[in-house]
C-alpha cells in the first residue's frame, strides 16, 4: 500500500495522472491504482517534502482518536471507554493499513459535525470522504435518511447535493483524464478479483453463482435502506451504518480482515451517540424549574 500510494503521489506532482500502471519492487510488475484521490490527495504533502508517508497515518489516527474522545468527554455511561477499547484491538496493533488513518479521521470529522448539528460543514465533510474510500458509499445513504428525518427533505436534498458536488469535484478531473485505468482501480480490481473466502459470501455462493454476488449485495442494501426510511431513529444512525456495512462486506468478493475494522469505528461513533442520548432526560429532570 504504501509504495502504491507513494508512486501516485509523485505522477501526480510530476504532472502525470496516478491512475496508471506502476511497476514497483518486490511487487508485480503493473500493479494498478487501486485509491481514491481523496485518500492519496492526503498524503501528497509527505511526498512533496520527502517525509515518511506513515507520519500521516498515526497523526490521523491520533486526531480521530482524540475526536472521538472529546465526544465522549463527561458521558457518565463510560463510553470514553469505548474510545481506547477500539485503538487497542490487537488486528489494529499489529497491521497498519496506511489508508485507515484518513479514512478514520475524516469519518470521525463528519462524525462531530454531524453529532453538533453542523449540518454545512458536515456535507463538505461527508463529500470528502465519499472520495476517499469505497466503503463510504455504503453508508452515505443513511446519512441522507438521517437527515432527511431530523432537518426535513429540503436540508436533506441540499445535504445531499452538496457532498455529491464536492466528491465529484475531486474524482471527476482522474475519472474523465483517464476512465480505462480509473475504473479499473478503483472498481475493476475488486470484482475480478477471486479470494476463496469462509465468510457470508462463501456459503451464499453454494446457491448462488459467484458473478451473481453483487446482485445479492444490492439487494440486501436497498432492503436495509427501506428500513432504515421507515424505522430508523436518527440517533441510531451510526449504529444503522455499521449493520449495512458488517453486512455488504461479509457478501463482498473479497474479503480483508481489516475491512471489519470500519465497523468497530462506526460502532463506537454508535455507542456514544446512544449513551448520550440516555442521559439527555436525566439532565432534564435535574434542570430546575
Amino acid at each position: 500500500m504504501l509504495p502504491l500510494i507513494l508512486s501516485g503521489c509523485q505522477s501526480f506532482l510530476a504532472g502525470m495522472s496516478p491512475y496508471a500502471y506502476h511497476d514497483l519492487l518486490y511487487h508485480p510488475p503493473h500493479q494498478v491504482f487501486t485509491y481514491l484521490p481523496g485518500m492519496w490527495m492526503a498524503y501528497l504533502p509527505a511526498a512533496a517534502s520527502g517525509v515518511d508517508l506513515r507520519f500521516i497515518n498515526l497523526i490521523s489516527m491520533l486526531v480521530s482518536a482524540l475526536i472521538l474522545a472529546y465526544s465522549a468527554n463527561g458521558s457518565r455511561n463510560h463510553s470514553m471507554l469505548l474510545v481506547p477499547v477500539f485503538l487497542l484491538t490487537p488486528y489494529l496493533q499489529y497491521r497498519h493499513e496506511i489508508y485507515l488513518g484518513v479514512l478514520f479521521l475524516i469519518l470521525s470529522i463528519v462524525f462531530f459535525l454531524d453529532r453538533n448539528n453542523k449540518w454545512w460543514t458536515s456535507s463538505i465533510a461527508s463529500g470528502y470522504a465519499l472520495a476517499a474510500y469505497q466503503f463510504v458509499w455504503v453508508i452515505f445513504p443513511f446519512i441522507v435518511v438521517s437527515a432527511f428525518k431530523r432537518w426535513g427533505i429540503k436540508k436533506a436534498f441540499v445535504n445531499s447535493l452538496i457532498a455529491v458536488a464536492i466528491a465529484l469535484i475531486l474524482i471527476l478531473p482522474f475519472l474523465l483524464g483517464s476512465p480505462e485505468e480509473f475504473i479499473a482501480g478503483v472498481y475493476g480490481n475488486w470484482f475480478y478479483i477471486d479470494t476463496p473466502s469462509v465468510n457470508l459470501s462463501y456459503l451464499i455462493s453454494l446457491f448462488i453463482p459467484w458473478d451473481s454476488m453483487i446482485i445479492v449485495q444490492g439487494i440486501v442494501m436497498v432492503a436495509i435502506f427501506s428500513l432504515a426510511l421507515q424505522r430508523m431513529d436518527p440517533e441510531d444512525r451510526w449504529g444503522w451504518m455499521a449493520t449495512a456495512l458488517v453486512l455488504f462486506i461479509a457478501m463482498n468478493r473479497v474479503i480483508n480482515v481489516y475491512f471489519y475494522l470500519i465497523v468497530l469505528l462506526l460502532l463506537v461513533m454508535h455507542g456514544i451517540s446512544v449513551s448520550t442520548l440516555k442521559e439527555k432526560p436525566d439532565e432534564e429532570e435535574e434542570a430546575p424549574n
